[in-house]
């Protein structure tokens, strides 16, 4: 313990006291410093008045053996500061303030030097006056930024974010623990050390740590859309196409809509074109398609081709042939009459090799068959051996 040390103590507390004083330890009709006090502390215990306010908690402080300390750090000498902590102390309301003043400044001098994991013992201390404090919240967050950004390895940041969030619940704070703990889940994930149940509960609680964070918010509707989508095609394996598309329709994942979407369209134009399909599966699908992905152009067309289709369909179920081909004759789709035609020319089989349908009959579906598709190679022979011209 120097002058120097002295000298700032006292020059700090005469600075407080006002000028003419107003404030401090009193005897008699003197005011003393802090200096003079400690010194004399023994000769005149009882005899002093205390003219310090309540709410002068610095300056009271100064009176204590916890003074030196606090001058260095009202000075901004905080490791100075570190060095003049008394080894004891009494257990005063004013005493346990000092302490953690000190403490404060020992832990923002730490983060300074970007050294954290020193600073959390003093930190933790002075956490009652750091709350209390709008202004040390600010100064501590500010420092917690700077140490984020010199962090590399995933491990302390998780740790470090921990410490922030513990000590002082900032929005800053909040995002960084839910970015890292996230981001924690997401390799556990990769190296499938943990279920993706697992994984969403997980994230589920880290949300309120930041019910607004990105990274989190991004993840969990990731796993979300994947789980959606393994269910999706556990279906789809198991021939429960519907069941799948009901699934694809109560998704909140639009992606995933289209997913299921594309897969109707994939399955109604290979089915059109195999002719593996009646007229009813092709609108269905058709249907699903629209539902999953109404603003996609390529379904919306898709939509409208089987619509026709169904129409056509409707006008053969009500024995209204003749509407039903001049329907597809002038479909802006080409391929619905070729369609049409080849319904009636495999109906028109069918009745002949069951012999369930009367010449007439038969001729007369080959002859919409041949005003639909005059010029296909596929049906030349059976138009000749008909006597269609």
């Amino acid at each position: 313990m120097n002058l120097r040390d002295r000298y700032r103590l006292e020059l700090v507390s005469l600075n407080l006291m006002g000028e003419p004083s107003e404030w401090g330890m009193k005897i008699k009709d003197m005011f003393i410093t802090p200096g003079c006090y400690q010194h004399y502390l023994p000769r005149w215990q009882g005899s002093y008045d205390n003219r310090i306010n309540a709410n002068q908690k610095i300056l009271n402080s100064l009176y204590t053996n916890w003074g030196l300390a606090m001058a260095a750090c009202l000075e901004g000498d905080y490791q100075r500061a570190i060095q003049l902590k008394p080894s004891t102390t009494d257990n005063s309301d004013i005493a346990a303030f000092a302490q953690k003043f000190v403490a404060y400044h020992e832990g923002y001098y730490q983060l300074q030097q970007q050294k954290w994991r020193e600073a959390i013992i003093s930190l933790k201390q002075a956490k009652p006056e750091i709350q209390a404090s709008n202004d040390w919240q600010q100064e501590i967050d500010k420092l917690c930024g700077f140490q984020r950004q010199v962090i590399s390895e995933s491990q302390e940041h998780l740790e470090f974010a921990q410490f922030w969030y513990d000590l002082l619940g900032s929005r800053d704070a909040r995002s960084y623990l839910a970015e890292y703990k996230a981001e924690q889940i997401r390799e556990q994930i990769a190296n499938e050390q943990i279920s993706s149940a697992t994984a969403l509960r997980e994230l589920q609680k880290i949300k309120e740590i930041d019910n607004q964070n990105p990274i989190v918010i991004d993840l969990i509707q990731r796993i979300e859309f994947n789980q959606e989508l393994e269910l999706i095609e556990n279906l789809l394996k198991n021939n429960q196409f519907e069941e799948a598309v009901q699934r694809a329709k109560k998704s909140q994942h639009q992606r995933l809509r289209n997913i299921v979407s594309d897969i109707c369209v994939d399955i109604l134009i290979k089915g059109f074109q195999n002719r593996d399909l009646g007229f009813e599966d092709i609108y269905q699908l058709g249907h699903w398609a629209y539902e999953l992905s109404p603003d996609d152009p390529n379904v919306q067309e898709v939509y409208g081709f089987s619509q026709e289709l169904k129409d056509i369909q409707n006008l053969i179920k009500c024995d209204r042939f003749d509407e039903a081909v001049h329907y597809a004759k002038y479909s802006q789709h080409d391929s619905i009459s070729h369609y049409v035609a080849d319904f009636f020319i495999k109906t028109l089989l069918k009745g002949v090799q069951n012999r369930d349908l009367s010449f007439d009959l038969i001729q007369q579906l080959g002859r919409w068959a041949y005003e639909l598709c005059p010029d296909e190679p596929a049906f030349q022979e059976i138009y000749r051996s008909l006597n269609i011209r």
